[in-house]
């Protein structure tokens, strides 16, 4: 790897963790509006849905911005820099996921699939060349399994999808969709037809109070 590509991934890891420090400091100041949003929400939150497949539940998990890339440990990457960006990084997928899903759920209790179908779907801005394989999507599946939604990680009990969109609205956004195994050839079909249809999946406003425990 030569310097200069070593400071070009820095300076990435740099900006993503200004990013979330920026994110931080909105949180704390919505909190002291009256909004009424869970107190440990991150910004921007994760706003969670249930799909209905035609009697079998799907849901969706929808994240602002570009999932950020993976790095390793190899190179001259500063491992200083290196561990800031990986343990902020997954802090803000494990809160915002579990603030998004418990506000979705209320006192309800959902039972983990048994061997779930994880699907996502990053959405671009333009038709700009990036690799998926690139991008950090332990983090995402790791916030799954913490909030005891799939069963392991492991794969006797998930399969695993992605696949890259043009938004409609020409912003980045990724959403993540869950559900039993044996509908994965519905959800891919659902999502599609969605997107055909002009459906956005994430909602450009700044209304989180919007009511996400019916199926859209």
């Amino acid at each position: 790897m030569t310097e200069s590509l070593e400071y070009l991934r820095t300076a990435y890891q740099h900006a993503v963790l200004m990013q979330l420090h920026l994110g931080q400091a909105i949180a704390e100041e919505l909190k002291m509006l009256d909004i009424d949003l869970p107190i440990d929400m991150p910004y921007p939150p994760c706003y969670v849905t249930r799909h209905d497949l035609g009697g079998e539940v799907a849901y969706q998990f929808s994240y602002d911005g570009m999932l950020p890339l993976y790095f390793d440990r190899g190179g001259f990457t500063r491992e200083r820099v290196m561990k800031d960006y990986q343990d902020a990084v997954r802090d803000y997928y494990n809160r915002a996921t579990y603030e998004g899903f418990r506000a979705m759920a209320g006192h309800e209790t959902i039972e983990p699939f048994g061997r779930a179908f994880v699907y996502v779907a990053h959405f671009f801005k333009d038709l700009g060349i990036r690799d998926l394989d690139n991008r950090n999507r332990s983090t995402l599946i790791n916030a799954l399994r913490n909030i005891n939604i799939i069963s392991g990680d492991e794969w006797t009990k998930m399969s695993y999808m992605e696949k890259g969109f043009l938004d409609i609205d020409k912003r980045n956004h990724v959403s993540m969709f869950v559900t039993e195994e044996k509908n994965s050839m519905k959800l891919i079909q659902y999502v599609e037809e969605r997107y055909k249809s002009g459906y956005r999946f994430r909602d450009i406003s700044d209304d989180f109070c919007i009511d996400a425990k019916q199926p859209r």
